[in-house]
């Protein structure tokens, strides 16, 4: 039978792990030293100077038809072998 005391320590602990992150972030961002130029703000292109602008537009239909594809591709690799265990098992075999 569990108690309520066991769900507060397991609430107690995640607060305190949120807390303990909170602050490892905010000491993290306090102690970086930024010192932005010109220099480091291009983008590096081989120590050459850049022909044109890194940041050209990106089209998400490229990237969804990536996904998307990765998902099908992944559920064939799957579901496959299942297909064909099945097959062998069969009396009659593959062929």
């Amino acid at each position: 039978m569990t108690t309520h005391y066991q769900y507060l320590n397991l609430l107690g602990y995640f607060v305190s792990v949120l807390i303990v992150i909170f602050l490892l972030i905010l000491l993290a961002l306090m102690l970086v030293k930024k010192y932005p130029t010109r220099k480091k703000l291009m983008s590096y292109e081989c120590g050459f100077e850049p022909f044109t602008d890194a940041r050209k537009p990106f089209y998400i239909n490229f990237y969804n038809i990536g996904l998307i594809f990765l998902l099908f591709d992944v559920e064939l690799m799957l579901l496959l072998p299942g297909v064909y265990s099945l097959a062998v098992m069969t009396p009659e075999g593959l062929g």
